[in-house]
């Protein structure tokens, strides 16, 4: 049920639906901070605050909730290149390869677009 809420804030959008989205990347329920990962990556008020919370998020327990946030990150675009030394150190060291792999591409996607401005 919270998972759902996560995605009916998503749908809702504005700054405090965004304060709630952050919120819940502290709930216990893996399926809830991955929600919340992603819906940050879709919602156009995210800001620098809830990047760096993205950047947290990269270093969960939980596979799938790095995977969001990484998601989340290439979503975001150039505005989450202040994420970049985050995702560097998941790209060197995720215990998951696949995670790796998509946190080397983000980085490079980000970067790409921060050489570009």
């Amino acid at each position: 049920e919270r998972e759902r809420v996560v995605q009916v804030l998503r749908a809702i959008g504005g700054e405090g639906a965004v304060e709630l989205v952050r919120g819940a990347l502290q709930d216990p329920a893996a399926a809830v901070r991955a929600a919340a990962a992603e819906s940050l990556g879709a919602m156009n008020d995210i800001e620098e605050h809830g990047i760096a919370d993205l950047a947290v998020a990269l270093f969960d327990q939980e596979p799938a909730v790095r995977e969001a946030a990484i998601d989340a990150l290439k979503a975001i675009g150039p505005d989450a290149d202040v994420a970049l030394p985050a995702l560097r150190a998941v790209a060197k060291s995720d215990p998951e390869q696949r995670i790796r792999h998509k946190a080397r591409d983000t980085v490079e996607r980000i970067e790409g677009y921060t050489r570009g401005r």
